[in-house]
């Protein structure tokens, strides 16, 4: 039997933004704190490294924080980080696409300027819709940053009524339901919109035909009026660094390349660990962000989980598509056909919702999408350290692409055993040909790549299951207060003293930092909703 190493009050499992987060709440309030890391590094899937060549930093996977400077985690920690050195930039153009016949249509800071590209009648609805969800966000805003009870659920659809009146909140509602595509066919007559808005819906988790277009959609909107995509100085890298000087400076430990076999369970409750050679405990709780499948497959193997959980576990679903990355180190920033391309943040390269729809289910069927939608970002437009002078990096992500593709949507790419190296190479090809379509310099001033497959993306972080982004399906059957599944949002029923965080819970991916929040709120006891700062 492995001995007990020591207790802690808390040991967390997962040094990625939210186990970080979370860490740093608890350790800041004056607890004992452990993080345990599989990897030599932390981050999880936040972190810069010069993946190309030398002097270009590059952020493998996550990136653009806009949903971080937006979350109360920022304002809870802004001096700590700063005084760290964190700094957030913007480009001067948040986003925009460009189609496959070359039309470029971008999201500027100014929403009239923005709408001055549409007619009038889709730049009133295109006011409407960011107006309409501006009169919630407040609602949301709470509901999304505090514990999931039958409480808060029903204190946000009270809030939504009051604000929206009882017709109102059931055109939300209907909206909720809708596609993306659909939400979009019911509100624009012209491509401009679409073509701009369509493909963020994938950047939620959402095809264009899933239910939750307009929920995801609108807050995207408004977000690109209301602070652009901003990074920061340095790299994503830089963010989690910061905290994990933070939970240091406040006596907490970090142990990478140390993970966990399996949870322990006694009596109900969550009292440590077992890692190799070692049993650890934690004499207030536990908190993990392993993705659903490691946490109930593995580390909670051998508990015998009630039956509600088991079931909840069974209707677990990964989601449908999978993702890849692809990085390049560029001799000079590119240039676009359209010159205003060159000073926006994210790029989409689309045809709008009928293609990225396209594309989807191609990748479902285990296709290579012909015609995939790029998302083409320029990180050193806002933040020129991140490459040598005159330099320029190119971050480009696929949500489109098949966990193991068996075959070529576009018939040129021969698949017989997956994300080969062949594969990956002809793929990447496509890819880059589809960049240079709409900027001129981009072969000539191409130095090196990196290619991230499905398969890369899951060595590199173990959440990411079959290279998934996401942690997990997140249509609305598992989404927001139904995370991971019904009645076990961020927490296992029928273990006590077990608080989870990370993209499979509640309140889903992304770069907030909310969910490691949360689970600190419920290791400290802080019940409701908190106004201020969690010490």
């Amino acid at each position: 039997m492995p001995r007990v190493n020591d207790t802690w009050d808390h040991i967390v499992i997962g040094a990625g933004l939210n186990g970080l987060v979370a860490a740093a709440y608890l350790a800041r309030a004056g607890r004992s704190v452990l993080i345990l890391e599989a990897e030599d590094r932390i981050g999880g899937a936040s972190y810069t490294t010069e993946l190309t060549l030398p002097g270009y930093h590059h952020d493998p996977m996550a990136a653009w924080h806009p949903m971080f400077l937006r979350s109360p985690v920022w304002q809870d920690f802004r001096g700590e980080l700063t005084s760290r050195g964190v700094e957030f930039r913007t480009a001067p153009i948040p986003t925009g696409s460009v189609t496959s016949s070359g039309d470029a249509y971008l999201a500027y800071p100014d929403a009239d300027r923005t709408v001055a590209q549409f007619s009038p009648a889709d730049a009133e609805e295109y006011r409407q819709a960011i107006a309409g969800f501006t009169r919630v966000a407040g609602v949301m805003g709470r509901a999304m940053s505090a514990p999931p009870t039958l409480a808060s659920l029903a204190r946000a659809g009270l809030g939504a009524v009051r604000r929206l009146g009882v017709s109102g909140s059931i055109d939300w509602a209907i909206d909720i339901l809708r596609s993306p595509r659909a939400w979009l066919d019911a509100r624009f007559e012209g491509r401009g919109p679409g073509a701009i808005i369509a493909p963020w819906a994938l950047h939620a988790g959402l095809g264009a035909d899933n239910a939750g277009g307009g929920l995801v959609l609108p807050p995207m909107m408004a977000g690109w009026h209301n602070g652009g995509m901003p990074v920061p100085v340095g790299g994503a890298g830089v963010v989690t660094g910061a905290f994990a000087e933070i939970v240091r400076a406040h006596g907490g430990e970090i142990h990478t390349g140390r993970p966990v076999d399996r949870i322990l369970v006694e009596h109900g409750r969550a009292t440590g660990v077992q890692v190799k050679g070692a049993i650890l405990r934690a004499s207030r709780s536990m908190i993990s962000s392993a993705s659903p499948w490691e946490l109930f497959d593995r580390l909670l193997a051998d508990v015998d989980l009630p039956a509600s959980v088991r079931k909840g576990r069974a209707r677990l679903r990964p989601g449908a598509r999978a993702g890849m990355q692809m990085h390049f180190a560029l001799s000079e920033p590119l240039r676009w056909n359209t010159p205003d391309l060159d000073s926006t943040a994210v790029v989409h390269i689309s045809d709008g919702a009928a293609s990225v729809a396209r594309a989807c289910a191609e990748a479902a069927a285990g296709l290579l999408p012909a015609m995939p939608t790029l998302v083409v970002g320029q990180p050193a437009i806002a933040d020129p350290s991140r490459v040598p002078d005159g330099a320029g990096i190119l971050w480009v992500q696929l949500l489109e692409v098949p966990a193991r593709p068996v075959g070529d949507a576009a018939g040129h790419i021969a698949v017989d055993d997956g994300w080969t190296e062949a594969v990956v190479a002809e793929f990447a090809t496509r890819v880059r040909g589809l960049i240079a379509q709409h900027a001129t310099n981009f072969e000539t001033s191409l130095r090196a790549q990196a290619v991230m497959s499905p398969r890369d993306l899951e060595q590199a972080d173990r959440n990411l299951v079959a290279g998934d982004p996401y942690s997990g399906s997140v249509e609305l059957d598992q989404s927001m207060f139904w995370r991971p599944f019904r009645a076990a949002a961020g927490t296992v029923p029928g273990i006590a003293r077990l608080q989870l965080c990370g993209a499979g819970v509640f309140p889903g991916p992304g770069l907030s930092g909310i969910s490691g929040r949360i689970a600190a709120m419920r290791a400290l006891g802080v019940r409701g909703r908190v106004a201020r700062p969690i010490r």
